[in-house]
């Protein structure tokens, strides 16, 4: 399971569902505009290498392919604080 402390939107869990759905699918994959609007500017991840990806870095490798084939397994989501930004 991937963290995605990314979430930029206000929702429930479904909505975070969808948000990390989205990201296999190339129609959303083509859209430059969505991916840089679903990412926070301070949006960071930290490889399993132990590399640390920047907003964009992720949209590079992102930007431009096609539907991935990747499943999701056993989402769980917690939510950090009741005064997180939404910034």
């Amino acid at each position: 399971m991937t963290p995605f402390l990314w979430y930029n939107l206000i929702g429930d869990i479904m909505d975070l569902y969808e948000l990390e759905l989205s990201l296999f699918k190339g129609e959303y994959l083509k859209d430059y505009d969505y991916l840089c609007n679903i990412f926070h500017n301070d949006y960071m991840e930290y490889g399993k290498s132990g590399l640390v990806y920047r907003k964009d870095d992720t949209i590079k490798s992102l930007y431009g392919k096609d539907d991935r084939n990747i499943k999701v397994i056993d989402f769980t989501s917690n939510k950090i604080d009741d005064k997180t930004k939404n910034d």
